[in-house]
């Protein structure tokens, strides 16, 4: 029991630093790195704790085997059903608080296709959404919240209860709540299934790459949203009755896995 609370505690405190991270870096990115956006996202500090580099090492040792692979493609597509469902979430819910006028408010008022394309070609959009969020992002919050606070948890909760944590923190952390505690479970998943924590960062890379708005980002909201016409969500909708199907039966086959010790 001792055991199991020491663990809890110490997955709290991992949580606690991934927010205190955030909030100490907020004044120097204000007065002294306004411009280096990247640098905040790097958590350069980190990374030169001698420790933590090992610990960091260690949890990317593991490879995919070659029998498991495929899993990277299936939580890939359950992934990207999962974003397009929370939209499809989000459109039903406003649409039964007030019919297509409800929906056009809560949508307002979206950039010209040119201009998000132009932004999202510019460096900054090219470094910010390659570099950082397809690349370097995804080796730093695996490391922390899969490699690190989840099998923290798991000693304490068990792999269900660590799960749902930890994509609660996950999600607040990002601040889009609903998509990220959802990819979190995802995640969740298939480390479990590939015992790799490199699957979850090629996963996690190639899922943040793909929202790219000159991809598919372009395509996550439906054209003519604004008029609030339930129908233009349909395939939102339809991602969302999956996703009620896909995430329980991919939690569920992942019921038996077990991580390398």
């Amino acid at each position: 029991m001792k055991e199991r609370n020491a663990a809890a505690i110490l997955g709290f405190q991992i949580a606690f630093l991934a927010f205190a991270t955030v909030l100490l870096t907020a004044p120097f990115d204000k007065y002294v790195a306004s411009n280096w956006q990247w640098a905040r996202d790097l958590e350069l500090p980190l990374v030169l704790i001698g420790p933590l580099r090992r610990r960091c090492a260690a949890l990317l040792e593991p490879r995919i085997a070659s029998g498991t692979r495929h899993q990277v493609v299936i939580a890939l597509v359950i992934l990207l059903v999962a974003d397009l469902g929370v939209f499809g979430a989000f459109a039903l819910w406003n649409w039964s608080l007030g019919g297509e006028p409800a929906l056009a408010r809560a949508m307002g008022e979206h950039a010209p296709h040119a201009a998000q394309m132009e932004s999202a070609l510019s460096t900054q959009g090219i470094v910010m959404f390659v570099f950082i969020g397809a690349c370097i992002g995804p080796i730093v919050e695996e490391l922390f919240f899969r490699g690190m606070l989840f099998p923290t948890w798991q000693r304490a909760w068990g792999w269900i209860g660590s799960a749902f944590a930890t994509a609660i923190v996950f999600g607040f952390f990002h601040g889009a709540f609903w998509p990220q505690f959802l990819g979190s479970l995802v995640f969740v998943c298939l480390l479990r299934k590939t015992g790799a924590l490199r699957a979850c960062i090629y996963m996690h890379g190639a899922s943040n790459f793909l929202l790219w708005y000159p991809i598919l980002g372009q395509f996550m909201l439906p054209a003519g949203r604004s008029t609030g016409e339930l129908h233009l969500w349909t395939l939102h909708l339809a991602c969302l009755a999956l996703t009620a199907i896909l995430l329980p039966w991919y939690m569920w086959s992942a019921r038996d896995a077990r991580l390398p010790r």
